[in-house]
């Protein structure tokens, strides 16, 4: 695959580019430039760019009727993103395209007892190579996603989480490089990742302080704050929920066992009291692939929130996100993507 060398177009724009291209069947450069806030001299030099590294496919507008036909383009059908989601013990498997669409999925539940995880998650890696083998042999991947319950520790090559313990006896990379042998491989927390596909699909997030609070077997909290992601008061932004007890909130692990969401309303009230006086954010997003936070519950816990102490003078809005899976989806594609153009495009000197 030919190299991007960069002179003045910025890594981001690359992005923007080829991101725009794949929300759409095809798109002519002018669309892109309208899409992107950029020129279309910029636009052109990045589409040659991503044309001359073999995604991009170039024909005629056909639904023209008048006037020399627009070039349009589209992200070849033959690239896709392989995504392992294994942040609950039913592991899951999608084949998706740069925009997210999955095109093919797998699953495979694990049994209850922890011991066997291990030997388990072989098992499923070898029913995904038989997928890959049998449908995608010949598809171009720029990464892999893995979306991870808790914090990987990439030195020792596990996951460490006080939530699902068992799976800090596999070896993920280890395992994943034999079936794909190339290095951008993207290991995340799949509530962080949920956050950041939330955060960032905002159009105005690098303009505002906005946090999410993702609610399952623990509560963990993301604040980007103008578009940076805030790590402080004691890594409260990145971890708080992974832990039985935060200075400041109380709560216990038996969000882990609960069935419906009413004993666990006040809890995740106090976190999100918390990052409300912590961070001022203007926007609070609440989202659970565990639990059903009606629209019910979700103006309940913002009545609460705005008659809260120490909150000031306007509270943050509260918004029920319902689908927290493809937001986790979403920010692992953007972070495989992300890092296969950081491998590719090579500064000019």
């Amino acid at each position: 695959m030919a190299k991007i060398t960069l002179k003045s177009i910025k890594r981001d724009n690359v992005k923007s580019v080829l991101e725009a291209i794949a929300r759409k069947k095809h798109i002519t450069k002018l669309e892109i430039s309208k899409e992107t806030g950029l020129s279309l001299v910029t636009v052109g030099k990045i589409t040659n760019m991503l044309g001359a590294a073999g995604v991009l496919v170039h024909g005629k507008n056909i639904n023209q009727t008048a006037g020399r036909r627009a070039e349009v383009l589209r992200v070849r059908h033959d690239w896709a993103i392989p995504v392992f989601d294994l942040s609950t013990k039913c592991f899951r498997f999608y084949i998706t395209t740069f925009d997210g669409e999955i095109v093919d999925r797998m699953e495979y539940t694990c049994c209850e007892e922890p011991q066997y995880i291990s030997s388990e998650f072989v098992k499923f890696l070898t029913l995904t190579l038989e997928l890959l083998k049998r449908n995608y042999k010949n598809h171009k991947l720029p990464g892999v996603g893995v979306a991870i319950s808790g914090v990987y520790d990439a030195e020792n090559d596990r996951v460490v989480s006080t939530m699902i313990p068992e799976m800090g006896d596999i070896k993920l990379l280890q395992n994943i490089k034999k079936i794909f042998k190339k290095a951008n491989i993207v290991i995340d927390n799949a509530n962080r990742l949920c956050a950041e596909g939330l955060i960032e699909g905002q159009p105005d997030y690098a303009d505002k302080c906005i946090t999410c609070i993702a609610v399952n077997d623990s509560i963990e909290c993301t604040t980007c704050d103008h578009g940076s992601y805030l790590r402080g008061a004691g890594n409260l932004a990145g971890r708080l929920g992974d832990l039985p007890y935060v200075q400041g909130v109380t709560y216990a692990n038996f969000i882990r066992d609960a069935l419906s969401v009413a004993p666990i309303l006040e809890p995740t009230l106090d976190i999100i009291r918390v990052a409300a006086i912590a961070y001022d954010p203007e926007d609070i997003f609440l989202c659970s692939g565990k639990f059903d936070f009606s629209p019910a519950d979700v103006k309940r816990l913002q009545n609460s929130l705005s008659a809260s102490v120490g909150i000031g003078a306007k509270a943050p809005t509260l918004h029920g996100i319902y689908n927290p899976q493809m937001e986790a989806m979403s920010g692992i594609i953007s972070r495989v993507i992300g890092n296969w153009l950081d491998e590719m495009i090579v500064p000019n000197t």
